[in-house]
């Protein structure tokens, strides 16, 4: 098993090393000094590698805690390295689905408006006042409307 100490001592070596921990955790050290953690298991009969992080901003303690969930993955039967390209993918979907720019209404008549920094909610009356208020405007001097050609 590894400690600590063992952890912040690895430095480099002219090729890259290996230094194990338990149930397939070890830390891959460069030869640049880089640490990284990573999970070493079977799936399916194939041998595969699941990289948990770097040292030290994953801690000894944390790579254990990945392992250990990495683990439990691979007791139901699921491939930790699959569930992580599905989560990265459905990350990467919701961001594209994600406006910038949303409105919607409310049957009490507020409107809440949806930016990627947050949301914005009027009150009715700060809702009318905003419809008033973009009734008014001469069409040609309204920023969001058509430039006349």
């Amino acid at each position: 098993m590894l400690t600590d100490t063992a952890v912040k001592a690895a430095g480099p070596r002219e090729r890259p090393y290996k230094i194990a921990d338990a149930a397939g955790l070890y830390l891959y050290v460069t030869p640049a000094g880089g640490r990284l953690w990573r999970l070493k298991y079977r799936f399916q009969g194939r041998e595969k590698a699941l990289s948990l992080g770097a040292f030290p901003a994953v801690s000894l303690t944390e790579a254990r805690a990945r392992r250990n969930q990495a683990r439990a993955l691979l007791a139901t039967g699921e491939d930790p390295s699959a569930v992580r390209q599905a989560e990265r993918a459905r990350a990467r979907a919701a961001a594209r689905r994600r406006p910038g720019l949303h409105f919607q209404m409310s049957a009490d008549g507020r409107l809440t408006i949806n930016v990627p920094a947050g949301a914005v909610t009027l009150s009715p009356v700060e809702t009318d006042a905003l419809r008033a208020f973009l009734a008014a405007a001469p069409k040609e001097e309204h920023p969001c409307s058509p430039t006349p050609q």
